[in-house]
């Protein structure tokens, strides 16, 4: 395998990334870049925002939840005073507002009606995980969990994921999705001796409850993955990273971008990538890079991984 310049991480966000589209992970992981006006609202601002909450809600720290998505709204406001959107942004924020209110308010009522905890301790919040690969110096596999649960009743542990959806997913793609699995990798090569049971997935419905609306608004589904999915599951990792150690071998090489990593264009691109605009400019003959100064700055991807008292296991 090719030698790196400097230490790696690889996260399952960045593994999707990859995956997803290539030069999509070139401009966010490779260079480091985001858009310098993020948006205020849409799929994923709001996704974010209820994310935060829910992490409060599940912390020790003692902080009203409904003063906290207050809060990050009424930042959003004062940003759109300060910059030129159109008339109706003001619209949609409110809009937005309205529901992500609705949405944590019926949560916390669902959660006490159904006794939605009773039964679980909570082992850990927010826990940063990271294994180094051996046969990889300098590059490691990190990931955050949400929360990690312990079942009283069959001490069964559990990892806890908080999503929220326009719809419930079907539980096959819940059986599918890789964010949990790559989190029970992590606890598999860290602690080969102690075995995780699977993830228990938190969903919120994205709707206002509405006379109109039908329920369920809320659900909580458990999924289970054996060792033998674990195992095959490393060898699909493994593999991943070292397209992506490859990939950032060739282009500190000097390899042209196009060749190293092509886009793959979807019905996604218009609201998934923050780049949109920015990526035709890479095969037209304009002067991306310069394009890339006005309207892009430069932005950890990882940032949300760097905290106090992380520790380093492998």
């Amino acid at each position: 395998m090719p030698k790196i310049n400097k230490e790696l991480f690889i996260s399952n966000s960045q593994i999707q990334e990859f995956k997803d589209c290539e030069r999509r992970w070139y401009i966010k992981y490779y260079r480091e870049l985001a858009p310098r006006r993020s948006a205020l609202w849409g799929p994923l601002a709001l996704g974010t925002k209820i994310h935060k909450v829910l992490e409060i809600i599940y912390s020790d720290l003692d902080n009203d939840p409904m003063d906290l998505i207050n809060q990050m709204y009424d930042e959003d406001f004062e940003k759109l005073s300060e910059m030129e959107f159109p008339e109706d942004a003001k619209k949609e924020l409110t809009k937005e507002k309205a529901l992500a209110v609705a949405m944590i308010r019926g949560f916390l009522d669902w959660r006490e009606e159904e006794g939605l905890d009773a039964g679980y301790a909570v082992l850990s919040n927010e826990e940063v995980l990271i294994y180094q690969l051996p046969d990889l110096p300098g590059v490691s596999l990190r990931g955050k969990l949400d929360q990690r649960v312990k079942r009283l009743s069959d001490g069964a542990i559990l990892f806890n994921d908080w999503k929220t959806t326009k719809s419930f997913t079907d539980r096959l793609l819940l059986v599918l999705n890789e964010q949990m699995k790559f989190y029970h990798l992590l606890e598999y090569l860290i602690k080969p001796d102690e075995y995780t049971d699977g993830a228990r997935y938190t969903m919120l419905r994205k709707v206002g409850r509405t006379a109109a609306a039908k329920p369920p608004f809320y659900k909580r589904e458990e999924v289970r993955h054996n060792k033998a999915e674990i195992q095959n599951f490393y060898l699909a990792t493994m593999k991943l990273v070292e397209r992506i150690v490859q990939a950032r071998k060739d282009l500190d090489e000097g390899q042209p971008m196009q060749y190293v990593v092509p886009p793959r264009p979807s019905r996604d691109c218009s609201w998934k990538c923050p780049f949109t605009s920015i990526c035709p400019l890479f095969d037209d003959g304009s002067n991306v890079e310069l394009a890339m100064q006005e309207h892009l700055v430069h932005s950890d991807p990882d940032a949300r991984y760097q905290e106090e008292g992380q520790e380093e296991i492998g």
